[in-house]
């Protein structure tokens, strides 16, 4: 595959500029050399998190499961940690207080 040229716009302050010129120096690069591997990696990093979205099938990414902010199956995941408050005798009285203000079944908070 043939790379192509793509010109960005970034703007970012002073500050990181000499950053990220101290970084490209550190490792032996220039600029544009350090940028395009940092792209590369987010790049890479996304794919591994959620490669439908890149049209790449789960199986070959070498998903590990656990889910990505913003992304996945929230009710799966809520199930998951259902109930991982249930029965411990580590946490503070006030726990349990807080776990009644928290619950959102309005109508079972007068039966309580």
């Amino acid at each position: 595959m043939q790379n192509k040229e793509v010109r960005l716009n970034i703007r970012i302050g002073e500050a990181t500029i000499a950053d990220l010129k101290t970084t490209a120096r550190l490792r032996g690069l220039s600029v544009s050399s350090l940028v395009n591997m940092l792209v590369a990696k987010v790049i890479r990093e996304e794919k591994a998190l959620a490669p439908e979205e890149f049209g790449i099938e789960r199986e070959r990414v070498g998903y590990s499961g656990g889910l990505r902010p913003g992304r996945g199956n929230w009710r799966e995941a809520m199930e998951n940690v259902r109930g991982i408050w249930k029965d411990r005798d580590d946490l503070p009285e006030f726990f349990d207080d807080l776990r009644k203000e928290w619950n959102r079944d309005l109508w079972s908070r007068d039966e309580e």
